[in-house]
């Protein structure tokens, strides 16, 4: 499937797959980069600031405000992996 089609929650999830898979708290710049070198996504960084703070608001990742900031999956958000799987 073109990244371009996905849907906001498949993108969400792709990012939440990252995350959980890394288990590293790490800047946005870090978090897009390796999402384009990995699994390929052509959306833009914007993008996923975007599902990150949406992603926030769900509890599934939180924000560090460590440096410039860092982000990183939580409990909830690995249970919600794991439970797509």
């Amino acid at each position: 499937m073109e990244d371009n089609d996905m849907t906001t929650a498949e993108r969400e999830e792709l990012i939440l797959r990252f995350m959980a898979e890394h288990e590293l708290a790490l800047p946005l710049t870090p978090i897009f980069q390796n999402l384009r070198r990995e699994e390929g996504i052509t959306f833009s960084k914007r993008t996923v600031k975007r599902r990150l703070e949406a992603l926030e608001e769900d509890g599934f990742v939180q924000w560090l405000d460590i440096g410039r900031g860092y982000w990183e999956i939580t409990e909830k958000g690995k249970q919600r992996v794991e439970e797509a799987d």
